[in-house]
């Protein structure tokens, strides 16, 4: 049965997450829009605003004016309007007259539609009484403020009907007030809103947590540092979240200001920084080795230097504030330098974390295009990605035109979400991609290695034969010099009979017929040590021992070499002797036959003597010379093949007879012992013969005397 192939796993698993993306971000969206009411078309009506129960007036801020403080009359429509492009004052003041012209009360409060950062206190101020219904300040903490709630909202108030109220606001940092848009919003819609607000984070950080915890069991189960830094990267994205919607304020009971604004700064700055390792991380798993996998770390690199000079400029810039307000600095006005500070710290801060956003999101679409071009696992998704990563950094740039449509924070929140899930598929997709793409290649290299292996052990083989070959022919060859040096004294001996054949036929019938049995049974053994088993198993004789009258071994080699020595002036005897030994006779001849030899040749004058000597329950064969005699060092020399003593020069011949006996007494069990001195002869003997029983030397007796008659 066919296996599943891991890469359509993963592309099934991949697929199953995108359409789950697609079909939460509609159902949250879709939800949260039909749940939120929507704020109705300002009522224009002059300097003064009139209201409907149950309806909405939305962005406050544009229908206000300017007043010095609150004991100043609200004017009237010649007062300067809020918004104006003149900077407000610290501690500025500005308000806003309403009428309720229907006969039906009705209930609002003040939605600052979120977590807002413009610092602001409300007052609704009546003809009897004043109320203070909102305060929004840096030291005020969520459980402080009059709802209790992460929402930040008024308190609720009651306008009757025919009765006509002011909305005073102070701003103690005007610097960013503009950054809100509040909205006088029907306690009922409210209540909706804040449902609406509840059912949609509630599933959304529900659902980030249970994702957070995927991918930590994601990133552990797939061992890939893409899953790792991704798990990071998420889990920031939840805490930038949860800092963001107020969660982290609720939970630690810190001031607004510090529990937001410093923290969303910091953690977006660690998330842009940690997205650019994550696309690196990625790029290096699909690519290795590729020229992009090393961007992520420079534009780490350059965003960190970025960083260091936006925070330099910040300092720069509040130092000359703090200065002049100390009245170190004259020349700037304390309110213009306050709201400088204010300017600059929320222009730097959106301009850091607003470029490194962006940063961020072209990098990861630049990374998208490689993957894509190099055709890498996972590069589709991972680009789309990207896009909705940059889709939510200009939703968030376009923050101001967008609230009156749509939630910025719902919308931004749930696109990370969306963009998680994303990413994720990704990060599935290549992974088995990889798996089975090295899968495959792993199974080629190991095919590979099996190929090479079996190539490796038919040369081992081939070589194996070729140092066959070489044996075999080195044993023919070697076996061969030796059948030539063993030939070469019968050839000579029938040579000298057949010149002396017209003098002495008896002689000649005796020697021809000597030297041709002996050369018959050497070519017959020479013929069957040549066959390729024979060699091959190293034995020279055929192993059929009988019984050897000595006598007769040693006066055939005394006529085989007899004229030799003549020639030479030698005396070459054999000592009269009826012991028999069982041998090989032919191996027993050849080995005899080069030891003579030997000694013929390399004795100048004097004698040479063959004689058996009895020794260790054996029998010995010795052959004497009264040649010059060699040392030690001579001995162990001539042992070897192709080797002769220092007067070899001074005969003729192969000089390889000793080897030949060398290899005769082994491959016969026997021994060759050399005993000599400078000056004092050689004594070579064939030592371990086994002396025959008396019956068997009767009858070696027997053919002796047969063949002397």
């Amino acid at each position: 049965m066919q296996e599943p192939n891991p890469n359509s796993k993963a592309k099934r698993t991949a697929r199953v997450l995108v359409l789950a993306t697609i079909a939460i971000m509609a159902a949250i969206l879709t939800w949260h829009n039909t749940l939120r009411p929507q704020a109705s078309e300002p009522v224009p009506s002059g300097d003064l605003v009139e209201l409907v129960p149950g309806e909405a007036v939305g962005d406050l801020y544009r229908r206000m004016v300017r007043v010095p403080d609150i004991n100043t009359p609200c004017p009237g429509p010649l007062g300067v309007a809020l918004l104006e492009t003149e900077i407000l004052p610290p501690d500025g003041w500005a308000c806003l007259r309403l009428v309720n012209r229907s006969e039906d009360p009705g209930v609002w409060r003040i939605d600052m539609n979120g977590i807002s950062t413009g610092y602001v206190v409300f007052h609704i101020v009546r003809k009897t009484s004043e109320q203070q219904v909102l305060t929004h300040l840096p030291e005020t903490a969520i459980s402080d403020r009059e709802t209790g709630t992460r929402r930040l909202a008024s308190a609720p108030f009651a306008v009757a009907g025919g009765e006509m109220i002011e909305i005073w606001a102070t701003f103690p940092n005007p610097g960013n007030f503009q950054v809100t848009t509040p909205t006088l919003r029907p306690e009922l819609d409210f209540d909706a809103e804040m449902v609406a607000d509840a059912h949609t984070y509630g599933g959304l950080m529900g659902a980030s947590g249970l994702l957070a915890a995927f991918f930590i069991a994601f990133a552990a189960l797939l061992q890939t540092r893409p899953a790792r830094v991704y798990a990071l990267y998420f889990g920031l994205l939840l805490l930038l979240i949860a800092v963001q919607t107020g969660y982290l304020a609720s939970v630690l009971s810190l001031p607004l200001g510090l529990a937001t604004g410093p923290w969303t700064l910091l953690i977006g700055i660690i998330i842009a920084l940690v997205h650019l390792r994550f696309v690196a991380a990625f790029v290096f798993e699909a690519l290795p080795g590729h020229y992009f996998a090393l961007v992520g770390r420079r534009l780490h690199r350059i965003a960190l230097v970025l960083l260091g000079l936006s925070i330099l400029i910040m300092l720069a810039v509040a130092g000359v504030a703090i200065l002049t307000l100390l009245d170190v600095l004259t020349s700037v006005d304390p309110n213009v330098a306050t709201q400088i500070l204010s300017i600059t710290v929320q222009l730097s801060s959106s301009a850091v974390s607003g470029g490194f956003a962006l940063l961020g999101a072209l990098h990861a679409i630049w990374a998208g295009r490689v993957l894509i071009g190099e055709r890498a696992p996972g590069a589709g998704l991972f680009a789309l990605g990207a896009v909705m990563l940059l889709g939510a950094s200009i939703m968030v740039a376009l923050g101001p035109v967008l609230s009156p449509v749509i939630d910025i924070q719902i919308a931004f929140s749930v696109m990370l979400f969306a963009d998680a899930l994303v990413f994720a598929a990704a990060i599935v997709l290549q992974t088995f991609g990889l798996r089975s793409q090295r899968d495959n290649a792993m199974e080629a290299e190991l095919a590979a290695s099996q190929e090479q292996l079996r190539l490796s052990e038919t040369l081992l083989a081939a070589h194996q034969d070729l140092d066959q070959a070489r044996r075999l022919a080195e044993t023919h060859r070697t076996r061969l010099a030796h059948t030539s040096h063993d030939l070469r004294q019968p050839l000579m001996s029938l040579q000298l009979a057949l010149t002396e054949a017209d003098t002495a036929p008896s002689a000649l019938r005796e020697r021809l017929s000597s030297g041709l049995d002996y050369l018959r049974e050497v070519l017959s053994e020479s013929m069957t040590d040549g066959r390729p088993d024979t060699a091959v198993s190293g034995t020279g004789t055929d192993g059929s021992a009988e019984p050897v009258p000595l006598s007769l071994l040693m006066t055939n080699a005394v006529r085989m070499f007899g004229d030799e020595a003549r020639a030479k002036g030698l005396t070459l005897r054999a000592v009269d002797s009826e012991l028999s030994v069982r041998a090989d006779p032919v191996a027993l001849i050849r080995m005899l036959s080069n030891l003579v030899s030997n000694a013929v040749k390399y004795t100048d004058k004097g004698a040479v003597l063959i004689g058996p000597r009895r020794k260790n329950g054996s029998i010995a064969i010795e052959v004497r010379d009264s040649g010059p005699g060699m040392s030690a060092e001579e001995v162990v020399a001539i042992r070897e093949s192709y080797t002769r003593g220092a007067q070899a020069h001074a005969a003729d011949g192969e000089g390889i007879g000793l080897a030949s006996v060398e290899a005769l007494t082994r491959e016969n069990g026997l021994s060759l012992t050399i005993r000599s001195a400078p000056g004092r002869g050689t004594c070579m003997a064939i030592e371990g013969l086994a002396a025959v029983d008396e019956q068997e030397e009767q009858d070696a007796g027997a053919a002796v005397q047969a063949l002397s008659t």
